[in-house]
Order: structure tokens, then sequence, then C-alpha cells
């Protein structure tokens, strides 16, 4: 019995117990716990593009709408993560966010080769997580050729993951 009780006494004292009820975590902990969720495959995603031209003048928007697929979110360091989604029917352009808690924010002036077209995110993109699910959006400005005609635009982006 000794042995028990020297040895229930010894894994209380070296995990470090405490009778302190009142103690909470601490924000670098808090905000590691949010931020964590964002890390690691999304399985089940869809994702949407629009793209309107200004030039060629009269050219139809380019929508693409509710495209299945995955994401995957990776650590980068200096809170800042790396979202690739895969998915057939666009392009997979892996991008760079600035993570604060359970928000992160585009990464702004990345670029991204569609079809001939040169995406530039800028400063206006938004991911956010919870416990069963990822989702945002981006806006983009494009320019390069489409069509074999010099093209240039504006767009936008929304995504959607449910839980893992």
């Amino acid at each position: 019995m000794i042995r028990h009780v020297a040895f229930v006494a010894f894994v209380l004292i070296s995990s470090g117990c405490s009778d302190d009820s009142s103690a909470t975590p601490s924000p670098d902990l808090a905000k590691s716990t949010a931020t964590d969720r964002f890390l690691g495959t999304w399985p089940s995603c869809t994702f949407g593009r629009r793209l309107e031209f200004t030039t060629p003048s009269g050219t139809p928007a380019r929508a693409m709408n509710d495209i299945a697929g995955s994401l995957n979110v990776t650590d980068n360091g200096n809170d800042t993560i790396k979202m690739t989604p895969t998915a057939t029917g666009i392009t997979n352009c892996a991008l760079d966010f600035t993570r604060n808690g359970a928000t992160a924010n585009i990464v702004p002036n990345q670029t991204c080769t569609d079809e001939g077209l040169v995406l530039t995110f800028g400063s206006s993109g938004t991911v956010d997580v919870s416990t069963s699910e990822l989702a945002g959006s981006f806006v983009v400005s494009f320019s390069g050729t489409y069509l074999t005609q010099p093209a240039s635009g504006t767009g936008g982006g929304v995504y959607h993951c449910n839980a893992r």
C-alpha cells in the first residue's frame, strides 16, 4: 500500500497539479488552440469564383460555382498559414494568410496564373474557422490573355469546408 501512495504522490507532483481552479490559459495558449483548428486537410469543400472582364469589351463574366474538392492548410511559422486547394476544374492557387485566433487575412499581392490570366490577390480576403467549418472569401484583379486577346478585370471567390 505504501508503494501505491508514493506512486500517486509522484504522479501528482510531476504532473504539476494545482488546486488553483481559477487559473485561465495564457493568451498565447488560447491563440494557439484557435489557430491550430486551421491546420490539416479539410476533405469536403466547395469553391466558387467569378471574373468580370473590363477588357475585351463585351466579354461575358466567367463563373465557376460549387466546385468540389479539398483544402490542405499548413503552418508557415511566424503566424502565417498556407492554404492549398485541390479540385478539378479550377486552378489550385496556394495562398498565404496571416492568422490571428480563429480568423486569417490574406497576405496581399500574391499572384497565380489561371489559363493565361495572372490573378493578383489584393488585401481583401479573410478566412474564419470553427471546430466544424472553415469559410472565406477573396477579391482579385487580373490581366493577361483570354481567348487570344488581352484581358483584364476584377473578381472574387468563396470557399466553404465542412467538418473533418
